[in-house]
């Protein structure tokens, strides 16, 4: 069984003990997530929707402490979900009304309000937005500062989304600065999953520039962190090699 339909299951049936009980707020927050399983983990998009339609009243009869809660991250689950299946301006409406509400009821320093401005910022360099994804972005990172610290992993994620970005802006040097303190972040952290692509994206940086140097040290560098995560054995180590 896969982590995916175990996880499936495990929502299903928290969801049937919680509505026997009567416990709505429960089972309107496990109506949320089961949203998140079928659509964002497992691509199924009609079955997530239909979900989706039914947390609805779940979320009514679970009174407005659980709604004002719940019902933002179903806004966000739908919206990850439409961005996936390249349904932009829907998931550019959903996103942005999720990111209205939690910002109603949720201080400046939530996580969550940071994964709202990552997928916004997705969307929009999807689309072709780059000065608005941009910005977004950069929101991202103030809300992953703000919530977790500087040198939190997560913040190293969203420094190199937000190097992708200047990349395709040409603007070299804050892509450059971007990485390097992303490295300076997760970079005594070679099994962190994002390792391995900062170094490989800043070693491909100084390719471009001519660094040969630079860009030899950073690649071999990559290579040990995936072995490091991954085992000398998995093939993303062994097409890293061809």
């Amino acid at each position: 069984m896969t982590r995916s339909m175990s996880g499936w299951r495990a929502a299903v049936a928290a969801f049937a003990a919680a509505a026997a009980g009567h416990d709505d707020a429960l089972a309107a927050t496990i109506q949320v997530e089961l949203v998140g399983v079928l659509g964002v983990r497992q691509q199924r998009l009609p079955e997530a929707r239909v979900v989706a339609a039914l947390a609805e009243p779940a979320l009514a009869r679970a009174g407005q402490a659980t709604a004002d809660l719940e019902r933002p991250r179903l806004l966000a689950r739908l919206g990850a979900m439409a961005e996936e299946h390249g349904e932009l301006p829907l998931a550019e409406r959903l996103l942005l009304e999720a990111g209205r509400q939690m910002r109603a009821h949720l201080p400046a320093a939530d996580p969550r309000l940071a994964k709202i401005e990552d997928l916004l910022a997705s969307v929009y360099l999807r689309g072709g937005q780059l000065e608005r994804a941009l910005d977004h972005y950069r929101r991202a990172l103030d809300h992953s500062e703000q919530a977790l610290g500087p040198d939190h992993p997560q913040v190293a994620d969203v420094l190199n989304n937000l190097a992708a970005t200047y990349r395709k802006l040409h603007q070299i040097p804050a892509q450059r600065a971007a990485l390097r303190r992303a490295l300076a972040i997760v970079g005594q952290l070679p099994e962190y999953v994002s390792t391995p692509i900062l170094l490989h994206n800043l070693g491909s940086l100084e390719l471009d520039a001519g660094h040969l140097a630079d860009a030899e040290d950073l690649y071999a560098r990559a290579l040990a962190a995936r072995r490091a995560r991954l085992g000398g054995a998995h093939p993303d180590v062994a097409s890293s090699l061809a």
